[in-house]
């Protein structure tokens, strides 16, 4: 355990006053586990399966503690084809695949999305289903909502499963909240400035399901955010507010807590420090 800003910490992700991380870091091994495990057609039998007794789905939205599972860049499905031939088959589990470039390791994965059959509906449709199961799933084990890796801010990428989630949300359940997460290293190595990285944001700032803190203010959260500087992060917020979006900005620093002081001010009492 360890102390950041008098608050008592996990040693991975500290907790914050008002999402409970440390839930959320078991809940997300299950979530994990049940997306790989469950039918996406038959998904009300998850609690069976449950190694603890999740309350009602009524007392955790009312609950001031929420507990939220982070969602990085796997898609239930890539190309919507059968999956014996799709994307995961040809290039994430084949050695061969991604032009060998995991061949010395076997491919670069293991294990996938539970594959599912071919879906009838038409392109842009398709992925916001897909998305939709997901959610149901993670709101069957008790999860009040997921944050969302922003690693791109091109179309088809993972800014478009950001839109999706965004909007599968809404179709299934405004009050499950999604929080919009930058991926610093990718944003940074795609040389996204904090003025695009603003107007992408700002752009999503009406969804009914994102996260709010009670002032209004847009819950925003980052991974390794000492990849910039304390300089680039005032420039966000600035951009941001200029735009008319103020935010709530949790910062997930994956270094030791003597490269993490810099970033404190930016995110007093809410600085989440792994070591």
């Amino acid at each position: 355990m360890i102390s950041a800003n008098n608050e008592t910490c996990w040693k991975r992700v500290c907790g914050l006053n008002t999402f409970r991380a440390g839930a959320s870091l078991l809940i997300l091994s299950i979530a994990l586990l049940i997306s790989f495990a469950v039918d996406a057609e038959a998904d009300t039998p998850i609690q069976q399966v449950l190694p603890f007794n999740r309350p009602p789905i009524s007392d955790l939205r009312v609950s001031s503690r929420k507990a939220f599972a982070y969602w990085h860049v796997w898609p239930v499905s890539v190309d919507n084809l059968d999956p014996t031939v799709d994307w995961y088959q040809r290039n994430e589990l084949a050695p061969l695949g991604n032009n060998g470039a995991y061949y010395a390791v076997g491919g670069r994965m293991r294990q996938r999305p539970l594959p599912r059959p071919i879906r009838s509906e038409p392109a842009g449709t398709w992925q916001v289903r897909d998305m939709e199961d997901e959610l149901r799933r993670a709101i069957e084990i008790g999860l009040d909502g997921m944050m969302v890796s922003i690693c791109t801010l091109t179309e088809g990428s993972c800014w478009g499963e950001v839109e999706d989630m965004l909007e599968a949300a809404n179709n299934i359940d405004p009050d499950f909240k999604i929080i919009p997460t930058l991926d610093v290293t990718s944003l940074k190595s795609g040389g996204y400035t904090p003025a695009q990285i603003a107007a992408a944001i700002a752009s999503l700032a009406t969804a009914p399901a994102l996260m709010r803190m009670p002032d209004g203010r847009l819950v925003l959260f980052a991974t390794l955010p000492e990849g910039q500087t304390p300089a680039w992060w005032q420039s966000l917020r600035q951009e941001l507010q200029n735009r008319g979006v103020d935010i709530y900005l949790t910062l997930i620093v994956l270094a030791r807590m003597n490269r993490a002081l810099p970033l404190t001010p930016l995110s007093p009492r809410r600085l989440a420090v792994g070591e």
